[in-house]
């Protein structure tokens, strides 16, 4: 929904992670196994993609690239004008 480039200079805000569905990524999330990037800044946050990295951790993987190590938190790109804050958001 945006570019990368336009993702990373955007102001951005931690979500907890339930709340992030919809919104646009604001950080580089990648998986092990298979170490590929599941969601770059500037993409739409899917339930798959979600699915996805709860089961990568829950069979032991790994997920890089986010600020929030626990995986309780996701950067969101902050558009409020397009996504009211969100209660339990913090600014970054």
């Amino acid at each position: 929904r945006l570019t990368p480039r336009q993702a990373f200079f955007s102001p951005k805000i931690a979500l907890p992670l339930t709340q992030t569905l919809g919104h646009i990524c604001g950080e580089s999330i990648c998986c092990y196994p298979p170490g590929i990037p599941l969601l770059m800044p500037g993409e739409e946050i899917t339930a798959a993609a979600l699915t996805a990295i709860e089961q990568v951790l829950h069979l032991g993987g790994e997920v890089i690239g986010l600020q929030d190590a626990r995986f309780k938190t996701l950067l969101i790109v902050n558009c409020e004008s397009t996504f009211p804050r969100s209660e339990g958001a913090q600014r970054i």
